[in-house]
């Protein structure tokens, strides 16, 4: 089920109102037919008024009793002992005063006081005048007065007062509040008169009248007052209001700068936890290490112990060993010096056979040598027999080939002649000059050809002579060159490791310095910035506070100077400087009061100041007058809330206080803003109030105060007459600002210092990993080279043998270098000599060339072509004329290589006969000698090395164990070592990682639901956490931080504002919510006595005209609200339509229309609002006879469930009554007389008499 807050809120309103409402009163002891109802019983009246003495009225009869008798015989004061005991004033019961309502006759004179009791209880009704009493419900109320007009009250005998009675005699059914019961004389015309709405206060309208019957003017006290509460709380809630926007106004200038602060404090603290994470991750993860190491240590020294005695045990054992090797080693040294000098026989023996082996070796290999080198002379020789028939031929085809080419030349120059002959006889002279050098030219060229020939010969016989040398020669080179070039690797690679490995160092400890450079600059940082902010806001409140200061002191010294100069000695000072206060109210006398007031003895000394002050323009001035100021005001002439400030300052002179009261008024002093709140709208009065810190709260609601700085200074907690608040002078805040530069500057440079730091820290590092990568490729280059030098050095050593075996006869060789010489300098002459022919002749072709082209160029390319056809044959001749000539001297030579061969061939087998024999009579000796060394070897080294062999085994074994045993040891003790290492250095960062976690703290932001604990992070995650990349996070977001610090001071001004804002605003919706609950209440209420008035006056209405109706016997009448829609603002009016005339409002009927258009009204009320009883006072003294007989029977109808008491003198009333009251008065006292009425008598005498008119009663008592 769904509820909404407007009806909750509608529901709890209305609980609110049924708790304040008063209830409508309820009909009690009304008595419906069957139940119990109340009525008077008898009235005992004590000397009141004219009774004198005890007089009982009564008994009433149940259901209608009837008063009559004379005029001024005291019928209507029964009704006043009524009024009397209902506590009705002396005025309602026509008296002045309550001592008057005491008899006062001549026979009864000087009475004291006089009782009134009335009786009641309780019946139920019976057949007829029968009732029975219900027991236990009879009560008295009775009232006394006295003659010092005072009155008490007794129920039942017991005192009491007016409120316990009117509260007792409600329970009984009996409103005294809402009295309709009783109707005076004269009430019944009052009805008739009354306006729809009263006027004022002390009036009442029919509206008033019918809203008392009905109940819902009981709401209307409340309503008003709640009305009036409402008025009340909108103003509050104004003030609040207005508060509320200026707190948030200034709360939302510095919400920018404070959400910058909370975004960075979040990002630090965002840092700050991912620094304790990791270190509890380092915690963690060395915890699990050590627990680990630990255990591997603790395994170790197990491990060791173990080792230590097991070589022990060893050690013992291998000393009885080594006793008995020692014995074993000198019997087998003797053996072996025996066998030594048999070996050593042997040894040279096996030394010459093997030289000799060596040798039989190298001659077969020779041999093998010789074989293949005779083929190839054989070869040789037998090419160059065949070289001259193969040269013939090829040269006679080279000629034939050469005549034709000749041939051909000789047509091409005959055409080219003809060619030039068509040119013309230009060329003529050109080609007489060009013949004899061509032919010149062509027997020059031949001899280069020659030459060249010659030349290559000598130099091809050259190359060969020398190729092997050569190659063998440049391998060596190579080789030379290759090492050179390894040692300058390894001398390069060796300086430039050396650099490096000194520089990486110092790189590494110029880049720590640097750190910790930068980390202190960091943290000086902070420390300049809080010197530029403190000196920021002193040089503000400085330059503020410059100009109005230094004019302030530029007039008091002005005004203190002429006073010192006598020229205005009535000066006495500045009013601040000539009082004191405790220091506590320093800032709150100079937010609220002015105190650079000059004061001076009389107003003439006032006014010669202004005209000097004015005549050398100093500045504005104002002056106290002591002659004029008024005197001082204690507190105690004010009805004020709080304490004055005035009264807190402390003065010599008496005459002073009136400027300083003057200057501060009533102004009251509270201790914080909300109590200076307090004192100003307090509900005696408005105030001007200021709090210690400040505030001040004038008395038309503005507020002040807030701000970065507090006023202060106005005055001195003693007197200090011409000394005035010091300012700051123009050269300080010159200074002040020169700092402030100086600061700001040195902040620059800082962070300068940082950045260029910061640059050469990236730098660095950078260039520490290149180099230690470029130290690891140097290191490998390097061992590479020495590697490479060691196998060319190994292998030189055969190179160098290869070139000495490879070397040429030097005296062949400088033969042949000298023959090719001599051929090149005979070709370099030959071809100088042609080059210069050459050059003649081209020069003349080229004449001859520019002079006729065409058919010339032509003819001329295939010259060239020709030409050098004949040279190319020419050069293969010469080739094979020279293979020719030099064929039988190279024949020669191959046939000599060939003879030393086979003689060298020769020399070698007679020498392997040789080393047969030799090596036949050495296998001789040594075969003896060899079984000398058998014989030692069998009969004593056998059983000596046996021994020996054994007991060396038995030593390697045991030394092998003990060496097991002890590289065991070092290598467990190395781990141990390094273990324990890794102990200290887990051990080590745990306690670092511990101290950095005391250290860390998150700061606060000042929100509500902020989170300023570390979180505890689960082993398991701890284990996973990557320390290296959560610390270059944190490095990263430090850095960015440490870039962008916002203002943080402007966040506490900011959560102050908040705090304002939130305190105005809790008191903004706590004055609106009570404010609407009032107003909701209000309105409740009012719709409430709105429905209740609508519901009662709609059965009002109804009831009067039916009342009217009967009364009237055919008239109407009608109840109406001037306004329906605003029932209670302009009232009731009553009409009514006599029978056969028009309608009227009731001012305008007759005396008797009146009458019964207001009992008709009053009856229908009755009906509305039933009572146990009626008393009425002459109702039917304007009516007819016929009007006075409805009236009257309708009453009768009444009376079955209710007692009425009613004084009439028409017998057509009194005639029906059930019991009559007859009242008489003699010697200025009422006596009565109390008479039964019995219907049928009536009736009977009646009908004798014809008296219809007349009613007798039967006498019951003379009282």
């Amino acid at each position: 089920m769904r509820i909404s807050i407007g009806s909750i809120r509608s529901r709890s309103s209305l609980i609110a109102v049924s708790l304040l409402s008063p209830e409508k009163p309820a009909a009690i002891g009304v008595g419906a037919e069957g139940d119990p109802r109340l009525m008077i019983k008898e009235i005992v009246n004590e000397n009141f008024k004219s009774y004198a003495g005890t007089k009982v009225i009564g008994p009433f009869h149940k259901a209608f009793t009837s008063i009559i008798g004379p005029n001024g015989s005291g019928k209507s004061n029964v009704i006043d002992s009524m009024l009397f005991v209902f506590g009705y004033r002396a005025q309602k019961i026509r008296s002045k005063k309550v001592s008057v309502l005491i008899h006062n006759s001549t026979k009864h004179p000087n009475l004291q006081k006089a009782i009134v009791s009335v009786k009641f209880h309780m019946i139920v009704d019976r057949e007829g005048d029968a009732y029975d009493v219900v027991p236990g419900t009879e009560f008295t109320v009775s009232r006394t007065a006295f003659k010092d007009n005072s009155s008490c009250y007794h129920i039942d005998g017991r005192k009491t007062n007016f409120k316990e009675v009117g509260k007792f005699l409600r329970t009984k059914g009996i409103d005294l509040d809402h009295n309709r019961f009783l109707i005076l004389q004269g009430e019944v015309e009052q009805i008739s008169q009354m306006k729809p709405k009263a006027e004022n206060k002390n009036e009442e309208g029919m509206l008033e009248y019918l809203e008392d019957i009905i109940g819902s003017s009981r709401l209307k006290p409340l309503i008003d007052k709640l009305g009036h509460q409402v008025e009340q709380l909108n103003d509050h809630r104004n003030q609040r209001e207005g508060r509320l926007k200026i707190a948030e106004t200034e709360m939302n200038k510095l919400k920018p700068e404070y959400e910058a602060g909370v975004a960075w404090i979040q990002r630090k603290n965002d840092m700050t936890r991912d620094i304790h994470k990791i270190r509890q991750a380092t915690i963690y993860q060395c915890n699990v290490k050590t627990k680990r190491d630990q255990g591997g240590l603790q395994n170790l020294e197990e491990e060791l112990t173990l080792l230590e005695d097991d070589i022990k045990n060893y050690k013992v054992l291998n000393k009885d060993i080594l006793v008995e090797q020692k014995k074993c080693k000198k019997k087998h040294t003797k053996i072996r010096d025996a066998m030594h000098k048999l070996t050593d026989k042997i040894a040279e023996s096996e030394g010459t056979a093997k030289g000799l082996k060596e040798e039989q070796k190298n001659i077969k290999k020779r041999q093998a040598a010789l074989e293949k080198e005779l083929e190839k002379e054989e070869k040789n020789v037998k090419k160059f027999q065949e070289m001259p028939v193969k040269c013939e031929q090829e040269t006679e085809e080279l000629n034939e080939k050469l005549e034709q080419l000749v041939i051909d030349e000789k047509n091409q120059n005959n055409d080219y002649e003809t060619a030039i002959q068509e040119v013309g006889a230009k060329t003529k002279d050109l080609r007489k000059q060009k013949a004899p050098l061509e032919k010149k030219l062509l027997e020059v060229q031949n001899s280069v050809n020659e030459k060249k020939q010659i030349l290559d010969q000598e130099k091809a016989v050259l190359d060969e002579y020398t190729a092997k040398y050569d190659r063998e020669k440049n391998k060596l080179h190579e080789m030379h060159d290759s090492i050179k070039a390894a040692e300058k690797t390894v001398a390069d690679n060796a300086e430039k490791k050396n650099q490096l490995e000194n520089s990486i160092p110092e790189m590494e400890e110029a880049l720590r310095e640097r750190q910790i450079e930068v980390e202190k600059m960091k943290n000086e940082r902070p420390n300049i910035q809080t010197k530029i902010e403190q000196l920021s806001s002193k040089l503000a409140d400085a330059q503020q506070e410059e100009g109005g200061g230094r004019s302030r002191g530029k007039v008091l010294d002005y005004v203190m100077n002429l006073k010192s100069k006598k020229i205005v000695p009535g000066v006495v000072g500045r009013l601040g400087d000539l009082g004191g206060i405790d220091q506590r109210y320093d800032v709150a006398l100079s937010s609220s009061c002015d105190m650079d007031y000059i004061v001076v003895e009389r107003a003439a000394d006032a006014t010669k100041i202004l005209e000097y002050v004015k005549r050398d323009k100093v500045g504005a001035v104002r002056f106290f007058a002591l002659d004029k100021v008024r005197p001082f005001a204690p507190a105690d002439q004010f009805n004020l809330p709080g304490p004055r400030l005035v009264d807190q300052i402390r003065c010599d002179r008496e005459d002073l206080m009136g400027c300083f009261f003057q200057a501060c008024a009533n102004t009251l002093v509270a201790r914080n803003s909300e109590e200076a709140e307090r004192f100003a709208f307090n509900s005696g009065g408005r105030h001007r109030a200021v709090s210690l810190d400040g505030v001040l709260v004038e008395s038309s609601g503005a507020m002040t105060g807030g701000g970065g700085r507090k006023q202060s200074g106005a005055m001195g907690e003693k007197p200090q007459i011409n000394v005035r608040k010091e300012t700051v002078s123009e050269d300080e805040i010159n200074e002040m600002n020169t700092a402030l530069n100086d600061f700001r500057q040195e902040l620059r440079d800082l962070d300068s210092q940082i950045r260029e730091a910061n640059g050469f820290i990236a730098r660095t590092t950078k260039e520490i990993a290149k180099n230690k990568s470029d130290l690891q490729q140097l290191n490998a280059s390097y061992d590479t080279a020495l590697k490479k030098i060691d196998m060319v050095k190994k292998s030189i050593k055969d190179q160098e043998k290869r070139l000495k075996d490879a070397t040429p006869d030097k005296k062949r060789l400088h033969e042949l270098e000298d023959a090719m010489k001599d051929a090149e300098c005979e070709w370099g002459a030959t071809k100088a000599s042609a080059q210069s022919v050459q050059e003649e002749v081209d020069e003349i072709n080229k004449q001859i060339t520019a002079m006729g082209k065409g058919k010339v160029e032509g003819i001329k390319k295939l010259m060239q072509k020709t030409k050098d056809a004949i040279k190319d044959s020419k050069k293969k001749l010469l080739k094979l004329a020279n293979d020719l000539k030099t064929a039988s001297r190279k024949q020669q030579t191959a046939e000599e290589n060939l003879q030393t061969l086979k003689d060298e061939k020769e020399e070698k087998a007679k020498r392997l006969s040789q080393i047969a024999e030799e090596m036949d009579k050495l296998a001789a000796e040594y075969a003896e000698m060899k079984d000398d060394l058998v014989d030692i070897e069998n009969d004593h080294l056998s059983a000596a090395v046996e021994a020996e062999k054994e007991i060396d085994a038995k030593v390697a074994e045991s030394e092998k164990a003990i060496e097991t045993k002890l590289n065991d040891i070092k290598k467990f003790q190395a781990q141990r070592n390094d273990l324990q290492s890794k102990l200290v250095h887990y051990e080590t960062k745990i306690a670092e990682a511990m101290e950095s976690l005391k250290n860390l703290s998150l700061t606060s932001t000042g929100e509500n639901d902020e989170d300023l604990t570390f979180p505890i992070i689960p082993d398991e995650d701890l284990a996973d956490i990557d320390t290296n990349a959560v610390s270059q996070q944190a490095a990263k977001t430090k850095a960015a931080l440490d870039e962008s610090r916002p203002n943080l001071s402007a966040m506490k001004e900011y959560r102050d504002k908040n705090e304002v804002y939130t305190s105005r605003r809790d008191e903004f919706n706590e004055i609106n919510d009570v404010r609407n609950r009032k107003r909701e209440m209000r309105n409740d209420l009012m719709k409430m006595r709105r429905d209740e008035f609508t519901k009662g006056f709609e059965i009002i209405t109804a009831k009067v005209k039916q009342m009217y109706q009967m009364i009237t016997m055919g008239g109407d009448a009608e109840l109406e609200l001037v306004n329906t829609l605003a029932p209670f603002e302009e009232g009731v009016v009553f009409t009514v339509r006599p029978p056969k005339k028009s309608w009227k409002t009731i001012m305008n009927l007759s005396g008797g229309e009146k009458t019964l258009s207001s009992l008709s009204l009053v009856f229908a009320l009755h009906h509305y609002k039933p009572t146990p009883l009626y008393v009425m006072d002459e109702i039917d003294a304007a009516l007819d006879i016929k009007n006075v007989s409805i009236v009257a029977n309708y009453i009768k109808d009444r009376t079955k469930n209710a007692q009425f008491v009613i004084i009439s003198l028409r017998n057509q009333m009194f005639g029906l009554c059930s019991r009559l009251i007859g009242i008489y008065k003699t010697h200025d006292c009422t006596k009565l007389v109390l008479m039964e009425n019995d219907p049928d008598e009536v009736a009977k005498r009646a009908e004798e008499h014809g008296e219809r008119e007349r009613t007798p009663f039967t006498s019951v008592a003379n009282v």
